[in-house]
């Protein structure tokens, strides 16, 4: 799924820290900048596994649509190795469909990321506000990601936050582009840190 965004004008968080990636699912092999607490001090407050846990990542996209995979890329890399009180969740393309597994967790936060349009650089990350978030349901999935915020607060009393990337090619089959592969490998290599 691909989040296009109405409001361009949020303030943009860009992750400025150099990733040494060998192989790329590995958190031995992941390094990340030591000024990253001061520089970045709103991601690390959305998703920072030291704040109030649980703590639960909803992945959205289809990994055979470029871009729009770097979520379910994420989430492979983070698969099995998340820090304790965090889990993520791979919703592909319907996010409608892992509410009760988001419930079950009983999450003191949820953040979903998904690959978006706002016009920033590709590989651009920024804090979605709601009232940014396309009210209408999107062709790849049912129900539109501010209901589904909504259904998740109500069900668990978690504080929802959206984070999307921006794209750079979303076309089916591309594989994802440079920067947004190497955002992803930002927040994988952010995640294990804090571990």
């Amino acid at each position: 799924m691909l989040l296009r965004v109405f409001a361009p004008e949020f303030q943009a968080i860009r992750i400025g820290f150099f990733i040494a990636v060998l192989n790329l699912c590995l958190p031995s092999y992941f390094s990340v900048d030591t000024t990253f607490l001061q520089q970045h001090p709103l991601f690390v407050t959305v998703l920072d596994p030291a704040g109030p846990l649980p703590l639960v990542i909803v992945v959205v996209g289809d990994d055979g649509r470029g871009d729009d995979g770097a979520g379910p890329y994420v989430a492979a890399c983070l698969a099995g190795n998340s820090p304790d009180g965090c889990t993520v969740i791979d919703a592909g393309e319907h996010p409608e469909n892992v509410l009760a597994e988001i419930a079950e967790r009983k999450p003191a936060r949820v953040v979903i990321f998904d690959a978006a349009r706002f016009g920033g650089r590709p590989g651009e990350l920024r804090v979605i506000p709601r009232d940014c978030i396309p009210q209408a349901a999107a062709v790849t999935h049912l129900f539109p990601l501010g209901a589904i915020a909504e259904l998740i607060e109500t069900d668990t009393g978690a504080v929802v936050t959206f984070l999307g990337v921006q794209v750079a090619n979303v076309q089916p089959g591309a594989p994802l582009s440079l920067p947004v592969r190497e955002t992803a490998n930002e927040i994988v290599a952010w995640m294990y840190r804090v571990e």
